[in-house]
Protein backbone atom coordinates (compact mmCIF):
# COMPACT_ATOMS: atom_id res chain seq x y z
CA UNK A 1 0.00 0.00 0.00
CA UNK A 2 2.98 2.42 1.03
CA UNK A 3 5.38 0.75 -1.37
CA UNK A 4 7.17 3.34 -3.63
CA UNK A 5 10.43 2.42 -6.09
CA UNK A 6 13.32 4.60 -6.14
CA UNK A 7 14.79 5.57 -9.39
CA UNK A 8 18.49 6.53 -9.43
CA UNK A 9 19.96 9.16 -11.92
CA UNK A 10 23.53 8.72 -13.10
CA UNK A 11 25.66 10.52 -16.05
CA UNK A 12 29.02 9.66 -16.00
CA UNK A 13 30.89 6.97 -14.54
CA UNK A 14 34.34 8.09 -14.95
CA UNK A 15 38.05 10.08 -13.36
CA UNK A 16 36.96 13.12 -15.19
CA UNK A 17 33.21 14.08 -13.76
CA UNK A 18 30.24 12.00 -12.53
CA UNK A 19 31.49 9.26 -10.05
CA UNK A 20 34.39 6.89 -9.93
CA UNK A 21 34.27 3.69 -10.84
CA UNK A 22 35.66 2.90 -7.29
CA UNK A 23 32.07 4.81 -6.57
CA UNK A 24 29.69 3.21 -8.22
CA UNK A 25 31.39 -0.07 -7.48
CA UNK A 26 30.63 0.51 -3.81
CA UNK A 27 26.46 1.59 -4.99
CA UNK A 28 26.42 -2.10 -6.12
CA UNK A 29 27.94 -3.80 -3.29
CA UNK A 30 25.41 -1.44 -1.19
CA UNK A 31 22.46 -2.70 -3.10
CA UNK A 32 23.53 -6.34 -3.85
CA UNK A 33 24.51 -6.68 0.19
CA UNK A 34 20.81 -5.29 0.93
CA UNK A 35 19.17 -7.22 -1.47
CA UNK A 36 17.59 -4.45 -3.78
CA UNK A 37 16.57 -6.05 -7.39
CA UNK A 38 16.89 -3.99 -10.18
CA UNK A 39 13.69 -3.80 -12.59
CA UNK A 40 12.64 -2.79 -15.96
CA UNK A 41 10.86 0.24 -16.85
CA UNK A 42 8.06 -2.19 -18.32
CA UNK A 43 7.97 -3.57 -14.84
CA UNK A 44 7.73 -0.13 -13.30
CA UNK A 45 5.37 1.09 -15.79
CA UNK A 46 2.62 -2.20 -14.99
CA UNK A 47 2.96 -1.62 -10.98
CA UNK A 48 2.52 2.16 -11.34
CA UNK A 49 0.02 1.77 -13.43
CA UNK A 50 -2.31 -1.95 -12.69
CA UNK A 51 -0.34 -2.43 -9.44
CA UNK A 52 1.74 -5.75 -10.76
CA UNK A 53 3.55 -7.34 -8.14
CA UNK A 54 7.19 -6.40 -7.76
CA UNK A 55 10.13 -7.46 -5.42
CA UNK A 56 10.31 -5.87 -2.03
CA UNK A 57 13.37 -4.24 -2.45
CA UNK A 58 12.77 -2.99 -6.05
CA UNK A 59 15.17 -0.08 -7.45
CA UNK A 60 15.32 1.17 -11.29
CA UNK A 61 19.08 1.95 -12.10
CA UNK A 62 18.71 4.78 -14.85
CA UNK A 63 21.83 6.59 -17.18
CA UNK A 64 21.47 9.70 -19.12
CA UNK A 65 23.52 10.23 -22.28
CA UNK A 66 24.85 7.32 -22.88
CA UNK A 67 28.34 8.55 -22.18
CA UNK A 68 31.45 5.90 -23.59
CA UNK A 69 32.42 5.65 -20.23
CA UNK A 70 28.79 4.13 -19.48
CA UNK A 71 29.63 1.47 -21.67
CA UNK A 72 33.68 1.64 -20.41
CA UNK A 73 33.29 1.25 -16.97
CA UNK A 74 29.58 1.06 -15.57
CA UNK A 75 28.10 -1.42 -17.86
CA UNK A 76 31.03 -3.92 -16.37
CA UNK A 77 30.20 -3.68 -13.26
CA UNK A 78 26.71 -3.92 -13.32
CA UNK A 79 27.12 -7.05 -15.13
CA UNK A 80 29.45 -8.17 -12.28
CA UNK A 81 26.98 -7.66 -9.57
CA UNK A 82 23.86 -8.89 -11.86
CA UNK A 83 22.13 -5.64 -12.28
CA UNK A 84 20.30 -4.22 -15.20
CA UNK A 85 20.28 -0.30 -15.94
CA UNK A 86 18.18 1.85 -17.94
CA UNK A 87 19.97 4.07 -20.67
CA UNK A 88 19.19 7.58 -22.27
CA UNK A 89 20.41 8.02 -25.52
CA UNK A 90 20.93 11.34 -27.53
CA UNK A 91 20.13 9.98 -30.69
CA UNK A 92 22.10 12.88 -32.95
CA UNK A 93 25.36 11.87 -31.03
CA UNK A 94 25.21 7.84 -31.75
CA UNK A 95 27.80 7.14 -34.02
CA UNK A 96 28.77 4.08 -36.20
CA UNK A 97 31.67 2.02 -35.05
CA UNK A 98 33.13 -1.37 -33.62
CA UNK A 99 32.95 -1.80 -30.15
CA UNK A 100 35.57 -0.33 -27.28
CA UNK A 101 37.53 -1.82 -24.59
CA UNK A 102 35.95 -2.19 -21.60
CA UNK A 103 36.81 -2.67 -18.03
CA UNK A 104 39.14 -4.28 -16.78
CA UNK A 105 41.04 -4.41 -20.47
CA UNK A 106 44.23 -2.17 -20.35
CA UNK A 107 43.50 -0.66 -23.48
CA UNK A 108 40.57 1.29 -22.94
CA UNK A 109 39.86 4.26 -25.02
CA UNK A 110 40.56 8.02 -23.77
CA UNK A 111 37.38 9.47 -21.49
CA UNK A 112 36.45 13.15 -21.66
CA UNK A 113 34.90 15.16 -19.42
CA UNK A 114 31.17 16.11 -20.31
CA UNK A 115 31.72 19.59 -21.53
CA UNK A 116 34.28 18.49 -24.05
CA UNK A 117 32.50 15.05 -24.85
CA UNK A 118 29.14 18.10 -25.79
CA UNK A 119 31.08 20.79 -27.68
CA UNK A 120 32.71 18.01 -29.98
CA UNK A 121 29.32 16.16 -30.75
CA UNK A 122 27.77 19.59 -31.13
CA UNK A 123 30.94 22.09 -33.12
CA UNK A 124 32.71 19.02 -35.11
CA UNK A 125 30.26 16.16 -35.12
CA UNK A 126 32.55 14.47 -33.27
CA UNK A 127 30.47 11.75 -31.33
CA UNK A 128 33.35 9.29 -30.12
CA UNK A 129 32.45 10.02 -26.58
CA UNK A 130 29.48 8.55 -26.88
CA UNK A 131 28.57 5.30 -26.91
CA UNK A 132 28.21 4.21 -31.39
CA UNK A 133 25.19 1.63 -32.34
CA UNK A 134 27.38 -1.64 -31.37
CA UNK A 135 27.59 -0.82 -28.06
CA UNK A 136 23.95 0.15 -27.83
CA UNK A 137 23.24 -2.75 -29.73
CA UNK A 138 25.03 -4.94 -27.60
CA UNK A 139 23.68 -3.39 -24.19
CA UNK A 140 20.11 -4.54 -24.97
CA UNK A 141 21.09 -7.77 -26.94
CA UNK A 142 24.24 -8.98 -24.77
CA UNK A 143 23.76 -8.01 -21.36
CA UNK A 144 19.84 -7.40 -21.35
CA UNK A 145 19.92 -3.73 -19.77
CA UNK A 146 17.17 -1.05 -22.19
CA UNK A 147 18.13 1.78 -24.11
CA UNK A 148 15.94 4.74 -24.61
CA UNK A 149 15.43 8.31 -25.77
CA UNK A 150 17.01 11.04 -24.46
CA UNK A 151 15.73 13.44 -27.47
CA UNK A 152 17.46 13.53 -30.97
CA UNK A 153 19.86 16.05 -29.36
CA UNK A 154 19.57 17.56 -26.22
CA UNK A 155 18.71 21.03 -27.49
CA UNK A 156 19.40 23.86 -25.16
CA UNK A 157 17.90 27.86 -25.32
CA UNK A 158 18.49 30.84 -23.42
CA UNK A 159 15.19 31.02 -21.80
CA UNK A 160 15.32 34.42 -21.50
CA UNK A 161 17.52 37.32 -22.42
CA UNK A 162 19.47 37.99 -18.78
CA UNK A 163 23.00 38.60 -19.60
CA UNK A 164 25.18 35.77 -17.93
CA UNK A 165 28.18 36.51 -19.39
CA UNK A 166 30.58 36.19 -22.74
CA UNK A 167 32.45 33.46 -24.29
CA UNK A 168 35.28 31.89 -23.24
CA UNK A 169 34.94 34.15 -19.50
CA UNK A 170 31.05 32.36 -19.00
CA UNK A 171 29.64 29.89 -21.07
CA UNK A 172 27.89 26.54 -21.42
CA UNK A 173 27.91 23.46 -23.61
CA UNK A 174 24.85 24.43 -25.27
CA UNK A 175 25.72 27.69 -26.78
CA UNK A 176 27.29 24.95 -29.80
CA UNK A 177 24.02 24.12 -30.50
CA UNK A 178 22.60 27.53 -30.41
CA UNK A 179 25.30 29.56 -32.48
CA UNK A 180 26.14 28.68 -35.65
CA UNK A 181 29.61 29.79 -34.19
CA UNK A 182 30.68 30.26 -30.75
CA UNK A 183 33.82 32.82 -31.00
CA UNK A 184 35.20 35.22 -28.48
CA UNK A 185 32.59 37.68 -27.25
CA UNK A 186 29.33 35.14 -28.23
CA UNK A 187 26.94 36.36 -25.62
CA UNK A 188 25.38 33.77 -22.87
CA UNK A 189 21.92 34.30 -21.76
CA UNK A 190 19.94 32.48 -18.77
CA UNK A 191 19.85 28.98 -19.93
CA UNK A 192 16.78 26.29 -20.27
CA UNK A 193 15.65 23.32 -22.22
CA UNK A 194 14.52 24.38 -25.99
CA UNK A 195 11.86 21.62 -24.72
CA UNK A 196 10.03 23.35 -21.98
CA UNK A 197 10.47 26.97 -23.35
CA UNK A 198 9.96 28.83 -26.39
CA UNK A 199 13.06 30.68 -25.97
CA UNK A 200 15.30 33.33 -27.95
CA UNK A 201 17.46 32.26 -30.75
CA UNK A 202 20.22 34.47 -32.14
CA UNK A 203 19.44 35.06 -35.90
CA UNK A 204 20.41 37.88 -38.19
CA UNK A 205 18.57 40.70 -39.53
CA UNK A 206 19.32 43.50 -41.85
CA UNK A 207 23.29 42.66 -41.30
CA UNK A 208 22.76 42.56 -36.91
CA UNK A 209 22.12 39.94 -35.15
CA UNK A 210 19.11 40.00 -33.10
CA UNK A 211 17.97 37.21 -30.14
CA UNK A 212 14.41 36.32 -31.63
CA UNK A 213 11.66 34.97 -29.38
CA UNK A 214 10.52 31.17 -30.78
CA UNK A 215 6.46 31.12 -31.47
CA UNK A 216 4.89 28.51 -28.90
CA UNK A 217 3.28 26.63 -31.82
CA UNK A 218 6.96 26.42 -33.54
CA UNK A 219 8.62 24.85 -29.81
CA UNK A 220 5.74 22.27 -30.07
CA UNK A 221 6.56 21.59 -33.73
CA UNK A 222 10.37 21.24 -32.55
CA UNK A 223 9.25 18.89 -29.84
CA UNK A 224 7.02 16.52 -31.98
CA UNK A 225 9.96 16.32 -34.65
CA UNK A 226 12.61 15.62 -32.59
CA UNK A 227 10.39 13.03 -30.07
CA UNK A 228 9.28 10.90 -33.40
CA UNK A 229 13.11 11.04 -35.26
CA UNK A 230 14.70 9.49 -31.72
CA UNK A 231 12.47 6.87 -31.40
CA UNK A 232 12.11 5.73 -34.72
CA UNK A 233 15.73 5.76 -34.43
CA UNK A 234 16.25 3.80 -31.90
CA UNK A 235 13.58 1.14 -32.59
CA UNK A 236 15.04 0.69 -35.95
CA UNK A 237 18.45 0.17 -34.11
CA UNK A 238 17.52 -2.20 -31.70
CA UNK A 239 14.43 -3.73 -33.54
CA UNK A 240 11.97 -3.18 -30.86
CA UNK A 241 9.20 -0.65 -29.41
CA UNK A 242 10.84 2.27 -27.29
CA UNK A 243 7.98 4.05 -25.59
CA UNK A 244 9.45 5.70 -22.79
CA UNK A 245 11.69 8.90 -22.92
CA UNK A 246 14.07 11.22 -20.33
CA UNK A 247 13.41 15.10 -20.14
CA UNK A 248 16.72 16.60 -20.62
CA UNK A 249 17.70 18.53 -18.01
CA UNK A 250 14.51 17.10 -16.25
CA UNK A 251 12.58 20.31 -17.64
CA UNK A 252 9.26 19.93 -19.24
CA UNK A 253 5.56 21.50 -19.38
CA UNK A 254 1.94 20.76 -20.95
CA UNK A 255 3.09 21.63 -24.60
CA UNK A 256 6.32 19.38 -24.41
CA UNK A 257 4.57 16.34 -22.73
CA UNK A 258 1.00 16.70 -24.91
CA UNK A 259 4.05 16.72 -28.15
CA UNK A 260 5.82 13.90 -26.55
CA UNK A 261 2.02 11.93 -26.26
CA UNK A 262 1.36 12.05 -29.52
CA UNK A 263 5.01 10.83 -30.50
CA UNK A 264 3.55 7.85 -28.84
CA UNK A 265 5.49 7.33 -25.83
CA UNK A 266 3.63 5.86 -22.99
CA UNK A 267 6.01 7.16 -19.89
CA UNK A 268 8.90 9.94 -19.26
CA UNK A 269 11.17 9.87 -16.47
CA UNK A 270 11.86 13.26 -14.76
CA UNK A 271 14.53 14.67 -12.29
CA UNK A 272 11.82 15.46 -9.66
CA UNK A 273 11.18 13.86 -6.46
CA UNK A 274 8.30 12.50 -5.48
CA UNK A 275 6.73 8.90 -4.84
CA UNK A 276 6.97 6.15 -7.60
CA UNK A 277 3.57 4.43 -6.32
CA UNK A 278 0.74 2.18 -7.60
CA UNK A 279 -1.51 5.36 -8.64
CA UNK A 280 1.32 7.58 -10.20
CA UNK A 281 1.04 8.98 -13.80
CA UNK A 282 4.04 7.23 -15.77
CA UNK A 283 4.14 10.37 -17.41
CA UNK A 284 5.93 11.84 -14.41
CA UNK A 285 8.62 8.79 -13.17
CA UNK A 286 10.50 10.86 -10.88
CA UNK A 287 14.53 9.94 -10.41
CA UNK A 288 16.70 10.81 -7.04
CA UNK A 289 19.80 12.20 -9.32
CA UNK A 290 23.40 11.22 -7.91
CA UNK A 291 25.67 14.25 -7.55
CA UNK A 292 29.42 13.93 -7.98
CA UNK A 293 31.15 12.51 -4.96
CA UNK A 294 27.75 10.83 -3.10
CA UNK A 295 28.84 8.08 -0.25
CA UNK A 296 26.84 5.33 0.35
CA UNK A 297 25.19 7.28 3.79
CA UNK A 298 23.70 9.44 0.78
CA UNK A 299 22.48 6.33 -0.79
CA UNK A 300 21.21 4.41 1.61
CA UNK A 301 19.33 7.50 3.43
CA UNK A 302 17.86 8.19 -0.41
CA UNK A 303 16.54 4.62 -0.54
CA UNK A 304 14.77 4.95 1.85
CA UNK A 305 13.45 8.23 2.03
CA UNK A 306 12.06 7.49 -1.39
CA UNK A 307 11.11 3.45 -0.63
CA UNK A 308 8.03 4.64 0.85
CA UNK A 309 5.06 6.15 -0.09
CA UNK A 310 4.57 8.61 2.98
CA UNK A 311 8.16 9.66 3.14
CA UNK A 312 8.89 10.08 -0.77
CA UNK A 313 5.94 12.79 -0.30
CA UNK A 314 7.08 14.65 2.51
CA UNK A 315 10.71 15.16 0.71
CA UNK A 316 9.33 15.69 -2.34
CA UNK A 317 10.96 17.99 -4.99
CA UNK A 318 9.71 19.35 -7.90
CA UNK A 319 10.97 21.23 -11.15
CA UNK A 320 8.91 24.45 -11.68
CA UNK A 321 9.28 27.04 -14.75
Amino acid sequence: MFKSVPVLCYHKVSYVGGITPEQFREHLEFLAYNNYTSITANELYDFMVYNKKIPKKSVVITFDDCSLDNWVYAIPLLNKYGFKAIFFAITDFIGKGSKRSQYPDNDLPNIEDATTSFVKALRDSDTSQFMNEEELYSAVYDYEHEVYSHSARHQMCFKSLRLKGVYPEKWHWGMFGIYDEVKEGSKYYDRGSAYAYDGYWPVIQNGELIYKKRETEERYRFCLEDFTRSKKYLENLLDKPLDFFCWPWGHYDKLSMKALQEAGYKGSFTLERFPNSYGTNPFYINRIAVGDKKDIKWLENRLKMYSNRITATIFFKKFKK
